[in-house]
């Protein structure tokens, strides 16, 4: 064929020769194809095998420091309610003195105005 397009058939020869070998050194064939897709198939179950790996240990990493964190919440919390009921005691504590103290005075108080009211009416008795 190419002898007939002007070709010498050493030119011919060469060109065929190179074609061969471009074909068979730079195109794929079917069995390149299947092995490359297999390849690629294999690189890609083990990137999702490590992801899905990773995720999983990341979801462990982060259940485990939203419970210490749970954890530590419900302790502060504890100390909190601890702290308000002992302030809340005292504060009882102290009202419950200053009433006392309070019934104290009043009860003196009544005592000295009854004393002072008897004497003014025995004062006003002795004077009629």
């Amino acid at each position: 064929m190419l002898q007939n397009e002007g070709f010498t058939k050493e030119q011919a020869e060469t060109t065929i020769q190179i074609l061969v070998e471009v074909m068979e050194s730079k195109l794929a064939t079917r069995e390149d194809m299947q092995i490359f897709t297999s390849s690629l198939r294999a690189e890609f179950e083990a990137f999702r095998f490590e992801i899905r790996t990773d995720f999983e240990t990341f979801r462990s990493e982060m259940r485990a420091e939203f419970e210490a964190f749970r954890s530590e919440m419900r302790a502060e919390m504890k100390t909190f309610q601890f702290g308000i009921k002992k302030e809340f005691t005292e504060f009882r504590s102290e009202i419950r003195s200053d009433l006392q103290s309070l019934e104290l005075r009043l009860t003196i108080r009544i005592a000295v105005i009854m004393a002072a009211s008897i004497t003014v009416l025995t004062a006003i008795q002795k004077l009629l």
